[in-house]
């Protein structure tokens, strides 16, 4: 009888143990997120940014799941220190709305209306996977505000096409912070293959990489305020943009095991944008692990010849 009162009370432990550690987590991140954004009001809708650095600008529009917050955390793996970061939750994610019309083409029209209103005539845009639509629509429909596309992990021309496990990670986990947090949190090597992380990569991670995904893990919950704009990435749209009129600098990375975004995106872009740049990694899956210190140098390097080499 002891030795059940005493395996209740241990199960009681774990489960207050838990709870606690999750919910003071999840204040915690809304503070962060609250705090650290400004929105504005345009004429299409509210939107959402943050900034960080000075000097020339760099327009960041993240990924699925994503928000400004992970345009930061990109920002900072990615673009050197002498760039200032503008870093946008695009429709759905976090404070900026989902409005009637999600479009890649008035999400792109959004970000130019920022820019006026952040007095900023000319940036660099930057698109991280499903961010991408957004960056080729904004160098077509506003080229005269456009310096240079960079394109990284970036849907081009297709939807990515989920499966199984991946779907269900979409449709379940990524709906409930309970659900997403309890996971990363105690079973984090299971999320890594929904997050693109292929099992050769995965097999290779080192101690630090481990620790650099499970805080981007992290840096997405709640993820309950993702949702929309999750499943606003999901819908399957035209791509068919006429992305060969682009002339714009453009530079594109992306690894050839990327199993979220194909690579054949990469090459699609390349193919109808002859001036564009490539650089293709070997390896790496979607998140590009182990490979941000070649990334940051090829976008240091891209931006000084190519974009701003006349100063």
């Amino acid at each position: 009888m002891l030795f059940g009162i005493a395996l209740s009370l241990a199960a009681l432990w774990i489960v207050v143990s838990v709870f606690r550690d999750y919910y003071t987590e999840m204040a915690q991140s809304r503070r962060r997120l609250k705090s650290r954004s400004k929105l504005i009001n345009t004429s299409l809708g509210p939107v959402e940014y943050a900034t960080e650095g000075q000097g020339r600008s760099i327009i960041v529009l993240h990924g699925a799941g994503g928000g400004y917050d992970q345009g930061l955390l990109i920002s900072n793996a990615w673009i050197n220190d002498e760039y200032r970061c503008i870093a946008v939750s695009r429709f759905g994610y976090l404070r900026s709305p989902l409005p009637t019309d999600p479009s890649h083409a008035r999400q792109a029209d959004i970000v130019a209306e920022l820019m006026d209103s952040l007095r900023i005539e000319q940036a660099v845009i930057m698109g991280a996977s499903a961010g991408g639509p957004s960056t080729l629509q904004f160098a077509l429909r506003h080229p005269e505000k456009c310096r240079a596309i960079i394109l990284v992990s970036a849907i081009g021309h297709e939807h990515p096409r989920f499966d199984w496990y991946q779907n269900l990670a979409f449709d379940l986990i990524f709906n409930i912070d309970f659900l997403y947090w309890g996971l990363i949190t105690y079973l984090p090597s299971s999320s890594y293959t929904a997050f693109g992380i292929p099992p050769g990569v995965q097999a290779k991670l080192t101690p630090a990489q481990r620790d650099s995904i499970s805080y981007f893990l992290h840096s997405i919950v709640p993820i309950s305020l993702r949702k929309s704009g999750t499943a606003n990435d999901r819908i399957p749209r035209s791509l068919h943009f006429p992305i060969e009129q682009i002339k714009a600098p453009v530079l594109v990375i992306h690894a050839k095991d990327d199993n979220i975004v194909p690579y054949s995106n990469a090459e699609y872009v390349i193919q109808k944008i002859p001036h564009a740049q490539l650089i293709a990694l070997s390896s790496g899956g979607h998140l590009l692990v182990g490979q941000y210190h070649r990334i940051k140098e090829t976008i240091t390097d891209f931006l000084q010849l190519n974009v701003y080499s006349e100063t």
